[in-house]
């Protein structure tokens, strides 16, 4: 019989992979807080370590990967809002310099 037929279903991977970081006493959870010693605050579940940003509206710390501010619900600005315009219009341009130079 072979492993795959041997009715035991296969282990699955973890949902949320974390790093075990050592507790820190005294350390404070920056979104509710709470102590939070551990990488993982236990009022609010949230992640201690995760990169985060001030919200320039009221100042509450809110995750990075959020749109808006959690506490206000301000709109974040995006940062490459006016890049990808800018490598848009670079990318024509070399196309076109391309074109014209093998024409």
């Amino acid at each position: 019989m072979s492993a795959t037929n041997s009715g035991v279903p296969p282990a699955s991977l973890p949902a949320i992979v974390t790093v075990n970081l050592p507790d820190v006493p005294g350390r404070l959870c920056p979104y509710c807080k709470a102590p939070a010693p551990g990488q993982v605050c236990s009022t609010c579940q949230r992640d201690t370590t995760a990169r985060r940003r001030v919200c320039p509206k009221c100042g509450r710390v809110t995750p990075s990967v959020e749109p808006a501010c959690l506490a206000c619900g301000a709109r974040f600005k995006n940062d490459l809002a006016w890049k990808i315009p800018i490598i848009a219009v670079i990318f024509l341009f070399v196309i076109i310099v391309t074109i014209a130079v093998y024409s």
